[in-house]
């Protein structure tokens, strides 16, 4: 049985969500393909924070944002085993997938890259 694909959705600074478009139409690149990237990325790069004894601490701390930042849900879809894996991942590494995928939101618009 293949793995059913889930809609994966974010609310992020709707700054960075606005500069990231910019940069991918600049790119002619779709900006979900984009976000899933840079959440797979951040994943195969993910240090799971482990205390003295060698256990997990306690995961995911989410996107911090100044009171009444406007939002804007960016989505995807994503096979579910797949992002289940990336989600555990980062969240074992400290963050949350919305501060990373800001994060690498915001990096794109101002490099490019992903």
């Amino acid at each position: 049985m293949a793995d059913k694909p889930r809609q994966a959705e974010f609310m992020i600074d709707s700054a960075v969500h606005k500069a990231a478009e910019l940069r991918a139409q600049l790119q002619t690149r779709e900006l979900p393909q984009v976000a899933k990237a840079i959440l797979q990325r951040a994943s195969e790069e993910a240090t799971p924070l482990l205390d003295a004894e060698g256990k997990p601490m306690e995961p995911a701390h989410p996107a911090e944002r100044p009171d009444g930042t406007e939002r804007t849900r960016i989505r995807f879809r994503t096979p579910r085993d797949e992002h289940e894996v990336v989600k555990q991942r980062i969240r074992a590494s400290g963050s949350s997938m919305t501060a990373v995928l800001e994060d690498g939101l915001r990096r794109y618009a101002e490099t490019g890259e992903y």
